[in-house]
This record gives C-alpha cells, structure tokens and sequence, in this order.
C-alpha cells in the first residue's frame, strides 16, 4: 500500500504532538501539579527549606546511581529520586507563586521560574552523550548540586521575597494562575485533536 506524500510529510508531526501529550502527563501534569497543589501542601512547612533538603537528596541520589550495581537499586533510586525532585519541585513552585505575587509581572516571573526545567533538559543533553554512564551519574549530581545551591544561596539573602506565609491575598493569585495553566492545557489539547483529526 502506497502513503500519500502529503500524509508521510504530516505524520511525523502528528506523531510528535503525540508523544508530546506523554510529556505532558509524566512532566506536566504529573510533577507541574506538585507547584499548584503545594500551597495548600506546604502550608504547615517551610517552602524554601523543602526545596533545599529535596535538592539537596536529588543530588546525591543521583550520584547513588553510578554505583548500583544491578536493577534493583536502580528502581529503588528511581523512586527516591521521584520523592526527592517532588518536594523540590513543590516547593519551587510556592516560593515562585509568592513570589510573583509581589512582582508587578507575574507571569514573567512564573515563566522563568519553570523555564528552569527547560534548562535542566539541555544541561543533560550536553553532559550526558560524551560521557560514560557512571560519569555521567556523578556529573549530573554535581550540576544538580551546584544548581541547588545557587537557588538556596540566592533565595536566603532574599527571604523576604519568598517569604514563607502564605497570605490570603497570595493564596488568590496562586489560583487565579492555576487557572490560566489549565485553560492553556486545554487549548493545547483541543489543537492536538484538531491537527490529528481527517
């Protein structure tokens, strides 16, 4: 059977919006939902502190895996590795939530806080091809590490930025902007279906 050309030239671009929507739930909606979910979370705890242990255990758990030997400890760091980043991630997204409260451009703010995650996927993308595997582990840990304290070391001169009780007024702007998102996530999804559809 012969594919048109037309469908061959469109098919790799619909296959990409496809597995984007797989990006979509393990990145986007699985670990974005920790940032607008954690002011009612977090609430009880100290966000910047939060982020900080949970950078800090991501880092040496990455580190960890240069030296598991087998799968079993592999899925066991892994999962750690899950745990750790979630609080990480958490509580980054409070403390820029709060932060962007304060900021007379809010979504500027919010768009570089997670433009940051753009940033992480590039910096693998450069340590990781020219480097043995077991390298590569200690390498991304030790860039993890540096990451970690370049945010606590900023953020802590900082405090009264990312202060650390919430307000109602906060509270508000954190889900007026959980809002927005998901109405972007909507619009996204309906043009993914409008591309795929005949």
């Amino acid at each position: 059977m012969t594919v048109p050309p037309q469908t061959l030239s469109r098919t790799p671009l619909l296959l990409a919006f496809a597995l984007a929507l797989a990006a979509a739930v393990s990145l986007g909606l699985e670990r974005f939902a920790y940032a607008l979910l954690a002011p009612c979370w977090f609430a009880r705890f100290d966000a910047l502190r939060v982020l900080t242990a949970g950078g800090l255990a991501t880092a040496a758990i990455l580190v960890a895996h240069a030296f598991a030997g087998s799968d079993a400890p592999l899925y066991a760091l892994r999962t750690l590795a899950g745990v750790a980043s979630a609080a990480t991630f958490g509580g980054g997204g409070l403390l820029g939530a709060r932060l962007s409260a304060r900021a007379p451009h809010p979504g500027v703010v919010i768009g570089i806080c997670y433009g940051g995650a753009g940033l992480g996927i590039v910096g693998s993308t450069l340590l990781v091809p020219p480097l043995p595997w077991r390298e590569a582990w200690i390498a991304l840990g030790v860039a993890s590490l540096a990451c970690v304290l370049g945010t606590w070391g900023m953020t802590r001169a900082s405090r009264e930025l990312v202060q650390t009780r919430p307000d109602a007024a906060i509270e508000r702007k954190t889900v007026a902007a959980a809002t927005v998102v998901n109405r972007m996530c909507s619009q996204i999804t309906c043009a993914v279906r409008r591309s795929d559809s005949p």
